[in-house]
């Protein structure tokens, strides 16, 4: 469980007794893997304490507590300081969560004892594990007393642990609540009092508010807790109130050397705004991790240093890259930050937005598509997809003149070896080299947890930019995760796969029958993972447990074959950890997998109080919001979700965020089921992780594919939180059956092992994309793919630029490994060839110049471009100009319907043209003939939605392809609005880059209406009018409908 960096700070102990140091680490996560078994008789107060392995347990955690604290009280200088603490600080923490001690009756601050769950806090604090210490402090019990100089100071040490410093400044130690009737309560108070003072004290100076206070509140306590002999030779003991004075005075030698608020303003930047940011970030985030300390104190935040982390999930990767970016801005330069999903763009503009004044975010979604919005040059900040960045550079390329930082997070996206599948990875790749020579003088950061060649990209970064690359790869992180793989008993699988055999033989139906189905039970183990990589054969570093105290249901396809169930058993984890109160993340394969199974485990859980009612209360605006763009909201899927969520794809933008922040809220939902794409990049807290499966449909939904190990890493590292849950469990459930006899497992646990957790979350060897691509132009075919040819119109042909696509393609990553391999002379051949066939493709006559460029901005061919300047100018420049967006939209697919050949070389995603067929009711087998035979539909649903009309009456007018759609959640207005209606922006941006050009040939046509220039914006927000797409910006307002009656309301 314990990542490398950990476990070697657990073995820095000094000698214990018989404890063996060598082993502890594994040790401690046994007894992990024991609560989260035995949790239900935690809970329950069942626990059979009498078992021989709890009580060897308890013992080592007894000892471990007890014996280390007392080495750090009294030796607070030990060299193994941060390792005695950090140890002391888990065994205590262990001990609460086996259920030995009740925090509800136990009193944290005694005359002559503190709660354990206190000193685990400072411990931990001591011990440089903020995260531990935060997800300590959130479980103390505050006490509602009289007492309220106990209750101020319980307050102030959880707001340290925390990092909420601004609560502890608001603190006031009124005297008047120091004194009272009985003198020993008033010196105890005293004493508590004075603790407090010192915590304020070290709050103020970690958000930069020195003072010239002399005294040392805690030296002061240690000094008054004993008292001198009286004259019967005793002494009066406050050894509660000592004990914490000696904790906190060892922790405040040590707490500022890892102060966010010391870190000094980088050559460059400008002391006064870096220190305000630093003043605004210590209020929250005033610690530094060990990963941030190495970082910072290299030259990383100086201008002019790149830096490649592949730090692991959870390690605070976000905090290094905003550190980078104050460094920037501070220094009078611009940041472009891309990031791989629109998801993961909202979480980034919602962060910067609350540490950087001088970044107010657009509400308005970009893509690739061409627009013209001429305000987003002058921000100091763009997050933007790697998309709408190649389409950005092309349009504004002076912009990048004065960019200092280029941030590509989750930068694994340029990694592909097939152009089917991975058509992203060209397009990101492409991006990164078209940037590198934009911005050539700008810091690079690439950021990802999966890379596994951190070093070898820095080192092409580097040789590129001609400046110091930096490389972090630390695998220390704050959180731990406990892995697991759901296993079944061997013997019990033959006796079902006997039964089933059996009964096909006398079966009268094809299918199994439903009886059989009922009969197919078995109890589920957990065979967990002691060490953090599987990389041991060693049967004492895993351990076999049964989670759950009841049997589970298997499956059986109409093969007549056995199967894992997986959606069915992990709903069934989730109801059982769910029940115990744990945050419990369900990941499936499938959007309406996510919802069935979601009404399962709400169905089964127990009755728990939840703050729907009061969340919904709160966010009345939000909600409105949603029920005007909805129709009504009922059709909302957050409706659904008083205790358990579901994350995937077709939520619109304002419920994602509904749903996670109400995930986040203590008692919002207990669980969450979502698809894969919640694992990129997007932060929620969970105590449990269930993985439904290892493998998944392919692109075109035919054959079931393993999921890639930096996928499964990836979901895997969303258990725990720092600050919220520093310890975390995965549970795999895999695709195929694994099967355990003794201490034998079957062959599917192996491969698991070897090829996925043997690796570490750093397991992805990046690959660059151009070397397969180019490897596919070496061929003598002559008929290209679409998606070849749509990559090839992005480069520039030789005669337009004889050196720009060289050039490029020297940038890459397959040419700086090839130089390094000695095969420069293979690449330039791979070069010349690839030139050979952007030449073929553009042979065209000098008059189709301008063609030829806007076909590099988009990619289109030429030819198309041609095609449709013609159709613009047999149509009239001026009569289009002067038409309205919905009139525009029939005038394009009018002439889309002209020919076969326009929709498939401006659509060219094969999801693309689906969408388009699920939208006018035909199957994905239909013909392009069909399409264009039905092409008005599309047409007309497209005016609907520009027009405003709720999603509700859209989902009406978008006809079934085969079964009516009954969810009651949209789904046919979902996926237009979320997966066409962006892409049919592109080809609108491609019909406002052509009749801009056209007009700006002919005297005189410059000024363009502003309902061309942002055509494609209107088309992918839902407006039929430039001005209401800047009302919403103006407003920030946040949906379409909404948008649409308040802007009529205000101009009828």
């Amino acid at each position: 469980m314990y990542n490398s960096a950990t476990e070697q700070k657990i073995k820095d102990i000094p000698t214990i007794g018989d404890i063996d140091i060598d082993r502890l680490p594994q040790d401690l996560t046994r007894i992990y893997a024991q609560i989260v078994s035995l949790r239900r008789q935690v809970v329950d107060g069942t626990i059979n304490f009498q078992d021989e392995d709890l009580v060897s347990g308890l013992t080592l955690l007894r000892k471990l507590a007890n014996n280390l604290e007392t080495i750090l009280l009294t030796f607070p200088q030990h060299e193994q300081k941060e390792s005695v603490a950090f140890v002391a600080g888990t065994a205590n923490n262990l001990i609460h969560k086996m259920g030995l001690i009740n925090e509800q009756n136990e009193a944290l601050l005694e005359v002559d004892s503190i709660s354990s769950y206190i000193a685990a806090t400072v411990l931990f604090l001591i011990g440089n594990s903020q995260a531990d210490a935060a997800e300590t402090a959130i479980s103390i019990t505050e006490i509602h007393s009289e007492n309220l100089v106990q209750q101020r100071l319980i307050s102030c040490i959880i707001s340290l642990a925390t990092g909420k410093l601004s609560k502890i400044a608001d603190s006031n130690f009124n005297e008047d609540e120091v004194i009272q009737e009985d003198f020993q309560q008033t010196a105890l108070n005293y004493l508590w009092r004075e603790l407090g003072l010192g915590i304020i004290n070290i709050a103020k100076r970690l958000v930069g508010q020195f003072n010239d206070e002399q005294q040392n509140h805690f030296d002061r306590v240690i000094e008054l807790s004993i008292s001198a002999p009286d004259i019967f030779d005793q002494r009066n003991i406050f050894s509660g109130p000592y004990r914490l004075a000696k904790l906190l005075k060892i922790l405040e030698e040590d707490i500022f050397n890892r102060a966010v608020i010391d870190i000094p303003p980088p050559t460059g930047v400008d002391p006064h705004s870096w220190y305000d940011f630093l003043s605004k970030l210590a209020k929250d985030r005033p610690y530094l991790w060990e990963n941030h300390k190495d970082a910072v104190e290299t030259d990383f935040l100086t201008p002019g240093i790149s830096a490649v982390l592949t730090l692991p999930t959870g390690a605070g990767k976000s905090t290094l890259s905003e550190l980078k970016i104050a460094s920037c801005l501070y220094s009078g330069r611009r940041v472009i930050y891309l990031v791989p999903t629109h998801a993961l763009e909202d979480q980034v503009n919602r962060n910067l937005r609350k540490l950087f004044d001088e970044f107010e975010p657009i509400n308005i979604k970009f893509g690739g598509e061409y627009t013209d919005f001429e305000e987003i040059e002058s921000f100091p900040i763009l997050v933007m997809t790697p998309e709408r960045c190649l389409t950005f550079l092309n349009i504004n390329p002076e912009f990048f003149d004065s960019v200092g930082l280029v941030i590509f997070d989750e930068f694994h996206l340029i990694h592909g070896t097939d152009i089917k599948k991975d058509r992203r990875s060209i397009d990101a790749m492409y991006c990164l080299l078209s940037v590198f020579t934009l911005a050539s003088h700008a810091d690079y950061l690439l950021i990802s947890a999966m890379v596994e060649n951190g070093d070898e990209i820095a080192s092409w970064v580097k040789q590129i930019t001609k400046k110091e690359c930096k490389v972090f790869n630390s695998t220390w992180k704050p959180t731990r995760q406990l892995h697991g793989c759901l296993v079944f008993d061997e013997d019990k699988i033959l006796n079902l796969n006997r039964k089933i055999q059996q009964q096909r033989k006398n079966a009268v139906t094809k299918a199994p029958p439903a009886k059989l189905r009922r009969e197919l039970i078995i109890d589920a183990l957990c065979f967990f993972s002691l060490k953090n990589v599987w990389e041991t054969d060693n049967n004492d570093d895993y351990f076999r447990s049964q989670v759950l105290s009841h049997s589970v249901f298997l499956g059986i396809n109409n093969w007549w074959q056995l199967t894992s169930n997986r959606n069915n058993v992990a709903a069934m984890l989730a109801i059982h950890f769910s029940n115990l109160g744990l945050k419990t993340l369900v990941f499936v394969d499938d959007p309406r997998i996510t919802n069935s199974t979601s009404r399962t485990i709400a169905e089964a859980l127990n009755d728990r109080e939840n703050s729907y009612d009061e969340y919904i209360h709160r966010n009345q605006d939000l909600i409105e919001s949603i029920r005007i763009e909805l129709g009504d909201f009922k059709h909302s899927f957050f409706t659904d979700c008083k205790n358990v969520g579901v994350h995937h794809g077709l939520l619109l933008p304002l419920e994602r965020t509904l749903i996670e922040n109400y995930f986040k809220s203590t008692n919002g939902a207990i669980a969450l089921v979502a698809t894969a794409t919640l694992a990129q990049g997007i932060n929620l807290p969970a105590e449990i992780v269930i993985i439904a499966g290892d493998d998944r449909f392919d692109e075109d939904g035919e054959n079931r594919q393993r999921v890639n190990p930096h996928e499964l890493l990836n979901a895997a590292g969303r258990a725990g939180r720092a600050g919220l849950s520093s310890q975390g469990a995965v549970i795999l459930i895999p695709g195929d059956i694994v099967t355990i006899k003794d201490s034998t497992i079957s062959d599917r646990w192996w491969d698991l092992k070897n090829e996925v957790f043997s690796k570490g979350d750093q397991c992805l060897k990046i690959e660059d994309p151009l070397e397969y691509f180019l490897d596919t132009m070496q061929e003598n075919n002559e008929d290209l793919t679409v998606d070849q040819k749509n990559i090839l119109y992005r480069f520039k042909p030789e005669n337009i630029s004889h050196i720009d696509t060289k050039n490029l393609l020297n940038k890459s990553f397959y040419a700086y490994k090839a130089a390094n391999n000695g095969k420069s002379e293979q690449f330039n051949m791979q070069v010349r060839r690839l030139l050979d066939r952007i030449n073929e493709l553009y042979n065209l006559s000098e008059e189709y110049l301008w063609q030829k460029e806007i076909g590099i901005k988009t990619g289109v061919e030429p030819l198309i471009i041609y095609e449709l300047g013609n159709a613009i100018e047999q149509r009239g420049i001026e009569n289009l100009l002067s038409k309205s967006i919905t009139e525009l939209i029939d005038w394009f697919f009018e002439w889309i319907s002209t020919n076969e050949v326009f929709i498939e070389k401006i659509f060219t995603k094969k999801s693309t043209i689906d969408q388009i067929k699920k939208s006018i009711g035909l199957k994905s087998e239909s013909s392009v003939s069909d399409v264009l035979s039905k092409i008005g539909i599309l047409a007309d649903i497209l005016k609907y939605y520009v027009q405003g009309i709720p999603l509700n009456e859209l989902n009406d007018k978008i006809p079934d392809v085969s079964r009516a759609d009954n969810t009651g959640y949209l789904v046919k207005a979902r996926n237009f609005v979320n997966r066409l209606a962006p892409e049919l922006s592109f080809g609108f941006g491609l019909l406002s880059m052509v009749l801009t050009e056209k007009a700006n040939q002919e005297e005189g046509k410059q000024n363009i209406p502003w309902d061309i220039r942002v055509l494609a914006s209107c088309i992918r927000e839902g407006f039929d009018y430039s001005l209401k797409l800047f009302y919403k910006k103006n407003n920030k307002l946040l949906m379409r409908v909404e948008t649409h009656l308040l802007y009529n309301n205000e101009f009828k």
